[in-house]
């Protein structure tokens, strides 16, 4: 029995001994298009299986089938676009999406045909290929716990380090490295906001975290991302600030309620 890349299903000595003779009529020398024909046979049964090479064997005969700039499919992606065609739900999804990885393109989860893929330690080859155009606003958030905070006339700063894995929000296809490296972030926070804003929070709550953003850049002389914070808060300080943004709403659905009981 072969394996395919279903991983629990496999395929018979028939429905491969089947696949064979198809795939010999189609001209498909390649184990992954025979493996394919394998689980249409598996699939659909043999006598459908045959039916569906008879019908490429008529469109071939007619002229063939075209893609869409005007090329020739070969007989095998005919025989495979009569299969589409004829199978829907689980069956075309086991036969043409779940067996091979990666998808191929034009089908869910591709990437766009013609583009190469790229992992990060290749990055060097599009940082060359860019041309580099001109940003006009850089926006960066910090979210964290600060150490000792230096005070100095007019603002307060703060020094921020991150490092650890990759992050796994990202969409498929970015390019991520295994560990992200040591990254040290210098905010330079307004001292009212930090006095008002933040620091009260924070001594109030060990667990409580800074929400900084702010205009960033990289720092050449001291080799760290330099942060002017435009707008400084913590956690602890929106929860209570969207409490109090909800509490005349509440209050006044608990009073309609109230009404609507006592009316009753």
């Amino acid at each position: 029995m072969a394996k395919t890349k279903l991983g629990t299903d496999a395929l018979s000595a028939h429905d491969m001994a089947v696949a064979m003779d198809i795939a010999g009529v189609l001209g498909e020398t390649d184990e992954q298009p025979q493996l394919q024909i394998g689980l249409v046979v598996k699939t659909v049964g043999e006598n459908t299986a045959r039916t569906f090479l008879a019908e490429a064997q008529e469109i071939e005969t007619a002229g063939g089938m075209l893609f869409p700039d005007g090329k020739r499919r070969t007989f095998g992606g005919v025989f495979f676009q009569v299969v589409r065609k004829n199978t829907k739900g689980k069956s075309r999804q086991i036969i043409f999406y779940h067996w091979r990885n990666p998808p191929q393109p034009g089908e869910p989860g591709a990437a766009p045909a013609g583009l190469p893929s790229m992992k990060w330690t290749e990055r060097g080859t599009i940082l060359n290929e860019a041309v580099a155009g001109k940003a006009t606003n850089v926006k960066v958030t910090i979210v964290g716990r600060p150490g000792k905070v230096v005070e100095r006339e007019g603002f307060a700063f703060i020094s921020l380090s991150n490092e650890g894995g990759a992050p796994s929000s990202l969409p498929k296809g970015v390019p991520v490295p295994q560990k992200l490296p040591r990254t040290q972030y210098a905010l330079y926070i307004g001292l009212k906001q930090w006095r008002n804003n933040v620091a009260p929070y924070l001594r109030r709550d060990a667990t409580d975290e800074l929400i900084a953003e702010g205009t960033g850049f990289y720092d050449t002389e001291f080799g760290v991302i330099a942060v002017l914070v435009n707008s400084a808060t913590t956690k602890g300080r929106e929860q209570e600030r969207r409490k109090q943004q909800l509490a005349p709403q509440n209050k006044e659905q608990n009073a309609a309620q109230n009404a609507e009981q006592d009316a009753t």
